[in-house]
């Protein structure tokens, strides 16, 4: 068993894992059909293939498997870390066949994936660490890679944007988002240099400009200290700097860089409305 983050790390960095992203078919089984377990098994097959495994070297990580069902309190502990086995794992696959939701009759595919608020986490989890060199979806033909896939990051990103089955879970993900901003801007991915974000830019490469550095760790630094958020923020030069340099849009990855930004800001914004409530 892994009991500590230290236990998970080092065995990934010794074992090929990869972390199965989906959405649940029904409200108390994740896929009672098994329509997403096929889809799972294909695209473990073509990965295998690709990057040259075999297939008794793949690991996986799979929520319904992976996270204890019958002891409430480790099942929460282990949920509330999804997003930490995600950026231990080496290769991401989105499984996302279509079919249909069991208990609301309701259809659930790729669209519907990407507006899950957990799946929007745990893409992010994995991207702000390792790129999107070897992030994959699966729609049960083929595994293609999530960074040729048109809008996935400005829906990804949008973590508190999404669909949360229950609403008082985005309070749960304020510091978990916050931590990994700050490892993408301060370089700290396992892979980096090999990961990539849109046109084969690395994650890192979105905050080449000094100003939008010193923007993004500002509000990171400002959301932590035990203040006013928004008061004290506006104060710092940093941030003024940082947003016009934002707003100038020289760069030829202005958007991906102001999606960022828009990120952290609602992360943020929900920081204070949280620290407000609990002060």
């Amino acid at each position: 068993y892994l009991h500590t983050m230290h236990d998970a790390v080092a065995f990934s960095a010794a074992h090929p894992v990869l972390f199965c992203s989906h959405q649940w078919l029904h409200g108390r089984h994740p896929d009672p059909d098994g329509v997403q377990h096929a889809a799972l098994i294909s695209a473990c097959e073509e990965l295998c293939a690709q990057q040259k495994l075999e297939r008794e070297e793949l690991y996986v990580w799979l929520d319904y498997s992976s996270v204890p069902q019958s002891n409430r309190s480790m099942q929460l502990a282990a949920i509330s870390s999804l997003h930490a086995y995600a950026a231990c794992a080496k290769y991401f696959v989105a499984v996302v066949p279509p079919t249909t939701h069991k208990t609301t009759g309701s259809t659930c595919d790729r669209d519907s994936y990407s507006r899950r608020g957990w799946c929007r986490l745990e893409q992010m989890a994995y991207v702000l660490i390792h790129g999107v060199a070897h992030a994959y979806i699966h729609d049960a033909t083929t595994i293609r890679r999530l960074g040729e896939q048109q809008g996935w990051l400005e829906s990804a990103i949008d973590v508190f944007g999404a669909d949360f089955t229950c609403p008082s879970d985005k309070e749960l993900l304020v510091d978990v988002l916050l931590g990994l901003f700050g490892f993408a801007l301060l370089g700290r991915g396992s892979e980096a240099g090999e990961g990539a974000v849109g046109d084969g830019e690395h994650v890192v490469e979105l905050f080449e400009d000094h100003a939008v550095q010193q923007l993004a760790l500002a509000l990171i630094v400002v959301a932590l200290l035990d203040q006013p958020v928004l008061q004290h923020a506006l104060e710092l030069p940093e941030l003024g700097r940082g947003i016009h340099a934002w707003r100038s849009g020289r760069r030829s990855h202005h958007n991906h860089v102001r999606l960022l930004i828009a990120a952290l800001l609602r992360c943020v914004l929900r920081f204070a409305r949280v620290r407000s409530v609990v002060d």
